[in-house]
C-alpha cells in the first residue's frame, strides 16, 4: 500500500508539473527577446565608442538577425571597425562574407587577405579556413605544401577541423604519401573532442580496416557517436550497418529509421538504399516500417534509437 501511495504522489507531481510548465515556452521566448535587445543596445552604445569586441559582437547580430533585421552591410561596416584595430575574428568574419558572397559579391582574394591577417596573429578558424583554400584551390593556386602548415598550426592549438583535414590529407595522398595510420591519428585526435565528421572518418576507418585492425564494432561504435550528433553521412553509415548487420544484429526496422534521418537531410544513398532496398526484403512488414517512421519522427539530438520493444521491456524494468 506504501508502495502504492508513492506511485500515485509520483504521478501526481508530474501532472502538477507538466501544468505548472505550460505558460514557460511564451514566458522563455519573452525573455529570450528582451535579452537579445538589451545585447543590442549594450553592444551599439560601446561599438560607438570604439569597443572592438562591442564593434564584433554588432556585426554579429546584424549577420543573424537577432535584436534587428539581418543585414550583411551593416555586419560588414562593424567588423571593419574592428578589423583596422586589428581584431583578429572580425578580420575572420570578413573572410568568411566574402568567401560566401553574403552582402557582398564573392571575392576569394578578398577572403584570403583577411583569413592571412588573422591567421599571422594565430587565430584557428583563419588558419583552417586558409588552409583548405589552398587545398581546395579556392582564390589561391592549388598549394598542398601551404595547405599543410596551416592546418598543421591550427591542429597544435587542438582545432578539430584542422586535425580532420590533415587526417583527409594523409587518407588521400594530398602532397604527402599515402599514410592511413598517420589519418587514423589525425581522426582520433578530433573524434576525441566530440567532432562529428572526424568520429565518422574513424568509423569508415576500422570499417575499411585502413590504419587499424578491421573491426566493425567499433565502426559501428563511432558512428552511432556521430549519428547521435545529427551528421547524415554517420546516420547513413550506422543504417548500412544495421541493414547489413556488420558490427550488430540485422535490424531492418533501425536501418529504415537511421537512413529516414540521413534521408531528411537531403542523403540520397540513404532515401534509395530506404526506398527501394529495404522494401524488397520479405521480412520487412508494414507494421514494421511504421515503428521505424514513429522512432525517426520522434528522434532527438543525442538520442540513440532503440526498438520499441526494447524500450517498453526497459520501462517495464524500471
Amino acid at each position: 500500500m506504501h508502495y502504492v501511495k508513492l506511485i500515485v504522489t509520483l504521478m501526481l507531481a508530474v501532472l502538477v508539473g507538466a501544468c505548472g510548465e505550460s505558460t514557460a515556452p511564451s514566458s522563455s521566448k519573452n525573455e529570450a527577446a528582451s535579452t537579445t535587445e538589451q545585447s543590442f543596445v549594450e553592444s551599439k552604445k560601446r561599438a560607438d565608442s570604439g569597443d572592438a569586441d562591442a564593434q564584433v559582437n554588432l556585426g554579429l547580430l546584424y549577420g543573424k538577425g537577432e535584436g534587428v533585421p539581418q543585414d550583411f552591410a551593416q555586419a560588414r561596416q562593424w567588423w571593419q571597425k574592428a578589423a583596422a584595430q586589428g581584431d583578429a575574428q572580425a578580420q575572420v568574419n570578413l573572410g568568411l562574407l566574402y568567401g560566401k558572397g553574403e552582402g557582398v559579391p564573392q571575392d576569394f582574394a578578398q577572403a584570403r587577405q583577411w583569413y592571412e591577417k588573422a591567421a599571422t596573429q594565430g587565430n584557428a578558424q583563419a588558419q583552417v579556413n586558409l588552409g583548405e583554400m589552398y587545398a581546395r584551390s579556392e582564390g589561391v593556386p592549388q598549394d598542398y605544401d601551404k595547405a599543410m602548415e596551416w592546418f598543421q598550426k591550427a591542429a597544435a592549438q587542438g582545432h578539430a577541423r584542422a586535425q580532420v583535414d590533415l587526417g583527409e590529407m594523409y587518407a588521400d595522398g594530398w602532397g604527402v604519401p599515402k599514410d592511413a595510420a598517420k589519418a587514423v591519428e589525425w581522426y582520433q585526435k578530433a573524434a576525441a573532442q566530440g567532432d562529428a565528421d572526424g568520429q565518422v572518418r574513424l568509423g569508415r576507418m576500422y570499417a575499411k580496416g585502413e590504419g587499424v585492425p578491421k573491426d566493425a564494432a567499433k565502426a559501428v561504435e563511432w558512428y552511432q557517436k556521430a549519428a547521435v550528433q545529427g551528421d547524415e553521412a554517420a546516420q547513413f553509415s550506422l543504417g548500412l550497418s544495421y541493414l547489413i548487420g556488420d558490427g550488430v544484429p540485422e535490424d531492418s526496422v533501425l536501418a529504415y529509421a537511421w537512413l529516414n534521418l540521413s534521408a531528411a537531410q537531403g542523403n540520397e544513398n540513404a532515401k534509395g538504399v530506404r526506398d527501394i532496398v529495404i522494401p524488397k526484403r520479405s521480412q520487412f512488414s508494414s507494421a514494421q516500417r511504421a515503428e521505424a517512421e514513429r522512432l525517426s519522427s520522434n528522434w532527438k539530438p543525442g538520442q540513440v534509437l532503440r526498438r520499441e520493444s526494447e524500450s517498453a521491456s526497459a520501462a517495464g524494468n524500471m
